[in-house]
């Protein structure tokens, strides 16, 4: 019995120190980043990919940790953070500063294994990150700045080093070449997934005294800024795959157009935009959203990689 308890002990811990570093939201940046790595190199895989992956996850960790560090009060008011470790009294914070300055080592030590221009997208990102978290800039606590660094961050410049990957002519080549219409669609698409995030976080917020976009407009129009980005983000990727813009071909806006406005359908009835969510409905609306988003982008990624290996 006694054994039972330590494994589940163990367990638990272990559970708590990956969702500390933020291993549960390595998808949310690795998928645009792979996205931009495909679209510039027109395959799935190549030699340097896994340095990119471990760059990004490792990027994302250091984000979490500084986060927890410099949110602690706040996150003590707020029950959704109750499994950090430093909210627990299970990590000090001088460690977590040791391990954030550890990942961002790694991050860049890895980086450094790629090209220059996959380096400063990295540069730019933990940039992002610091201008977001600490004082007294902090823009994570200034409207409309708060979403901007999601959106620059995930939206563009993760994408943007998947490009530079494939492509080491540099960053102002990626940003050239990226087909701007599909990038805008991402940083959207993005944004839209993040937003409800800060609706449901209103209330904790409010009574911490946290100032961002959700407590400034509220949580239901934070709600419809979110599916609005959506249904803007599945516009421009149906304009520009009728008009066969780069990315798109006749054909594959054929067989993958008209999964664009269920999109924004299935955006609508799995995050309601009439009421204050609660974070069940946004934890299951979320992952349902994403995972129709990332079965329309494989499908056409697919499709995509399919006919430029065509002679």
């Amino acid at each position: 019995m006694s054994q039972m308890n330590s494994t589940f002990f163990d367990n638990s811990k272990l559970i708590l120190w990956l969702r500390y570093i933020g291993t549960d939201f390595w998808l949310v940046a690795l998928f645009p980043f792979y996205i931009g790595f495909v679209i510039s190199s027109k395959t799935f895989y190549s030699t340097n990919l896994p340095y990119g992956f471990l760059s990004i996850c490792f990027l994302t960790s250091s984000t979490f940790v500084l986060n927890h560090i410099l949110d602690l009060e706040f996150d003590k008011q707020n029950p959704r953070k109750s499994f950090s470790l430093l909210v627990r009294n299970e990590v000090s914070t001088k460690n977590s500063f040791l391990l954030f300055t550890l990942l961002s080592l790694f991050c860049l030590f890895f980086s450094l294994a790629v090209n220059y221009g996959f380096v400063l997208c990295i540069l730019g990102l933990i940039l992002i990150s610091l201008l977001y978290n600490i004082p007294p800039f902090r823009l994570k606590n200034r409207p409309i700045l708060d979403v901007l660094c999601h959106t620059l961050s995930l939206g563009i410049l993760c994408p943007i080093a998947g490009w530079c990957l494939s492509d080491s002519s540099g960053l102002i080549s990626a940003f050239s070449n990226f087909p701007f219409l599909y990038l805008l669609s991402i940083s959207f698409y993005v944004t839209a997934l993040h937003s409800p995030t800060m609706a449901v976080d209103f209330d904790a917020d409010i009574k911490s005294g946290a100032t961002t976009f959700a407590t400034k407009f509220g949580a239901e129009r934070t709600m419809l800024f979110s599916w609005l980005l959506t249904t803007a983000g599945a516009f421009i990727l149906f304009v520009s795959g009728a008009l066969v813009i780069e990315p798109w071909s006749s054909r594959i806006f054929l067989l993958t157009g008209w999964l664009l406005p269920l999109e924004s359908l299935v955006h609508y009835f799995v995050l309601p935009v009439d009421k204050i969510p609660t974070y069940s409905i946004v934890f299951r609306g979320a992952i349902i959203l994403a995972t129709v988003e990332a079965f329309f982008t494989l499908f056409f990624l697919y499709l995509y990689v399919s006919e430029a290996s065509l002679p």
